[in-house]
């Protein structure tokens, strides 16, 4: 191997990106959906809601208390909530991402102080001392990491909270970077009603023994005991029990499945390449394999040095591969969405190392046996006499010819894939959101309840607010909605349609709720489907309500302007609610993602205390930043601003996870597309090198370059042929697949396959042509001397 570098840094180059990023993304593949969460007894800890229409909601505080002292199958119970809070500085005011857990939270999950202490039952009840933990990022970034940190106060919420302890780096349980931590009984203990809890969920950790579906039973019957003496509008809840490794991974299970796939397929291709270069390069050591022979080699003395030296290039190979998955795994998790459950947790280990070095063995004797099974078909005793080292007339190589196939269809496949995807991302961001986006702003504010106790206090904010954002120059419109598109986890909430059939219980309809007020839809430039929108004298929170297209035709099918008029009572008929009328239909925004369909919706004319200033202007969006920033500072410096960035902008980011599959796929392609047209260019060149004589006499005899040219391309065209064949049939599969992951475009995908066979073909093409145009323009004469 020493005597060919280039051959050899070539073999092991592409042995190693195909083992890189085969380890890469079984790193992540293993952590995402095979392995349980990194907490002590992860396999036996659930998330626990309550549920109700098929829709998960968040548990009651006093249901919460039932379900702990209550229920017969856990051995501990805690509760958790994120929640946004505000941390006031001498100068300005932050929005700090907090954990809102019970005491045994990080019981449950392990976890133990940096320094100081955690929760105890003392500190998680009402009326207790406010304390709060830290995260290290935090103790470093906002507190200078004081070491002497434990005992300082922190003033969030308008209130004094005394840091209790550190956490260590890399404790993640949030989807989001979680930067305090507080006590879930001083923040919600004092809730007596359903709508002014936090959005608790529960994490149970099963008794030995204990089957998930009896947990389950266990607590609908303390559920049941709950609400009969609380709240009777819940009679028709229940308890959902999920597993907490499930958590988040429906959401990228079929993306991961097919990642492996497509860096299965990219290994598949590396391994034929590699096989068929190494089959080349055993053919033209033929002499030597012939000369080692006559000397009293045996068959398998000579298979074993091939094998041997085949098994060396693929334990470099290996080497630099578990190497590059490294780099490329800290790549992943910068460039990757935040959103991708416990994707941090994806890191090189001893088990997945195993899994690499079991890969490559697997991977070199499956190479390495091409070139030995060859060699049993080589007549090694007329080898003597060949000076090049040929190896049998075109038509009969049908491994090397087999490889090639393999690769063509192989890299049929992935195109077809990733073409797919580009096409479901083009649809996707081609969607038309419902409104328009362009020259709008998405002013992000968090009111301090301190300051602001009642909506009252905050309406009187927004309206200052609103009133002087219209002053600024270049400002066209403004309103304030507190669940802008794009945004997620939107409230929903029961209604039904008085006078028209009543449904079951189970079968109540949900809608999205979404506080407006007058100016959000001439600032967004809704369409208006009938109706008018809310009245800038209006009273808010009164009796009119505006509903998307899609809710009025799915009462009013015919004709969906004849919902302007009705009435709709919120809560559903089992519940109690107040009763509205529809006084507007407008067309419907996706709210959720641009490639998801939209929702039903209902737009209540409010403001709430985190609400999304939304603001049109004629100037540019930079230098409009400022502008709102200093606005903000004048009605009150004490608010922060959450985030500020276009309306498009914000649209865009729901595609990020989308964007993110294609472009790994994009770049499997083009991987598998350079080793196949590798593979392709080295055989024909060897082909041709190798019939150098048979083509001076071809030549000789009156064969003209188009001649040539035709009977090497014929070659060239079988392969290409049987590949389109076998990778059709592969695309079929292929396109099942990704049935799920496609957004926008037919299911028969026949453009995205006409594509990939046509890129295909012209690689191979491409790659060919080389050596076919050396043999037309090669003398022959110096040959025939020969």
């Amino acid at each position: 191997m020493w005597l060919r570098p280039c051959f050899s840094l070539f073999v092991v180059v592409t042995i190693a990106l195909a083992i890189g990023a085969t380890t890469a993304v079984f790193c992540v593949f293993r952590v995402l959906l095979l392995s349980p969460p990194p907490y002590p007894d992860g396999q036996r800890l659930v998330q626990i809601w309550e549920a109700s229409s098929g829709q998960r909601l968040p548990v009651s505080w006093l249901n919460f208390q039932h379900l702990v002292t209550e229920n017969r199958s856990f051995d501990h119970v805690a509760g958790f909530e994120a929640a946004e809070i505000v941390l006031t500085n001498q100068n300005n005011a932050d929005v700090l991402r907090a954990g809102v857990v019970s005491s045994n939270f990080f019981q449950i999950t392990g976890w133990h102080p940096l320094s100081g202490r955690l929760f105890t039952a003392a500190d998680d009840r009402p009326g207790a001392s406010p304390v709060v933990v830290v995260t290290r990022e935090f103790w470093t970034r906002k507190l200078g990491a004081d070491p002497s940190v434990v005992g300082r106060v922190m003033v969030l919420d308008g209130v004094s909270f005394q840091v209790i302890g550190v956490l260590p780096e890399g404790l993640r349980f949030f989807p989001q970077q979680i930067e305090v931590y507080l006590p879930l009984g001083l923040r919600e203990g004092a809730a007596t009603d359903p709508a002014s809890h936090g959005a608790i969920v529960l994490l149970g950790k099963l008794r030995l023994g204990v089957s998930r579906n009896a947990a389950a039973q266990d607590l609908n019957i303390v559920m049941k005991r709950s609400v009969a003496h609380t709240f009777a509008d819940e009679a028709g809840h229940r308890i959902s029990v999920e597993w907490l490794a499930d958590f988040g991974r429906e959401g990228v299970r079929q993306t991961m499945i097919s990642l492996m796939a497509a860096t299965l397929l990219l290994l598949i291709i590396a391994c034929a390449n590699v096989a068929g270069l190494l089959l080349l390069r055993s053919t033209q050591r033929l002499g030597e394999i012939a000369t080692r022979s006559a000397l009293g080699a045996t068959y398998s003395r000579l298979a074993q040095l091939l094998l041997t030296e085949t098994l060396v290039y693929f334990a470099l190979g290996g080497v630099l591969g578990s190497w590059l998955a490294k780099l490329a795994l800290q790549l992943l998790r910068g460039v990757a969405p935040q959103d991708i459950p416990r994707l941090y947790d994806a890191r090189l280990s001893l088990p997945i190392l195993l899994v690499t070095l079991a890969v490559t063995l697997v991977s070199g004797v499956a190479a390495g046996l091409v070139p030995v099974v060859n060699l049993a078909r080589l007549n090694l005793a007329g080898a003597l006499d060949c000076k090049r080292g040929l190896a049998g007339p075109i038509g009969r190589q049908t491994l090397r010819n087999g490889l090639l196939v393999a690769q063509v269809a192989l890299t049929i496949i992935l195109f077809f894939s990733c073409n797919s995807l580009l096409r479901s991302l083009t649809a996707a961001q081609n969607v038309h959101p419902g409104f328009d986006g362009d020259h709008v702003l998405a002013l992000d504010l968090q009111l301090p309840p301190h300051r602001y106790k009642n909506d009252a206090a905050s309406a009187t904010f927004y309206r200052r607010l609103v009133d002087r954002i219209r002053e600024l120059p270049g400002v066209r419109a403004a309103g304030v909605v507190n669940c802008p598109p794009s945004t997620g986890g939107c409230a929903r909430g029961w209604y039904s349609i008085p006078g028209l059939p009543v449904p079951s219980p189970a079968d109540v309809p949900l809608t999205l709720l979404t506080t407006v007020d007058a100016g959000y839809f001439h600032a967004v430039r809704m369409r208006w489907v009938a109706g008018h929108s809310f009245s800038e004298s209006g009273v808010e929170n009164g009796d009119d309500v505006v509903v998307n297209e899609k809710l009025a035709r799915r009462w009013w099918p015919q004709n969906p302007e004849a919902a302007v008029g009705s009435r709709l009572k919120l809560g559903g008929p089992y519940a109690e609610g107040a009763t509205k009328t529809i006084i507007g239909v407008v067309g419907d925004v996706n709210q959720e993602a641009l490639d998801a369909e939209p929702a039903s919706e209902v737009y209540v004319q409010g403001v709430q205390s985190a609400m999304v200033v939304i603001v049109r202007s004629s100037l540019d969006l930079s230098s409009l930043a400022k502008a709102l920033r200093t606005a903000v500072e004048s009605v009150d410096r004490e608010v922060p601003v959450r985030s500020l960035q276009s309306l498009n902008s914000r649209m865009r980011s729901t595609l990020d996870r989308r964007q993110f599959t294609t472009w790994l796929f994009e770049l499997f392609a083009a991987l598998a597309a350079t080793m196949s047209a590798v593979g392709i260019y080295g055989v024909l060149s060897f082909q041709v090198q190798s019939r150098q004589k048979e083509l001076a006499i071809r030549v000789a005899v009156g064969a003209g370059n188009r001649d040539i040219m035709v009977w090497l391309a014929r070659h060239l065209l079988g392969i290409g042929a049987a590949g389109v064949l076998i990778g059709a049939a592969g695309s079929v599969g292929a396109a099942r697949l990704l049935a799920g992951m496609v957004f926008g475009i037919q299911p028969t995908y026949l453009s995205s396959l006409s594509t990939a066979c046509s890129t295909t073909l012209l690689l191979a093409a491409t790659a060919g042509a080389i050596p076919v145009l050396r043999a037309i323009r090669t003398d022959p004469l110096p040959e025939l001397r020969r």
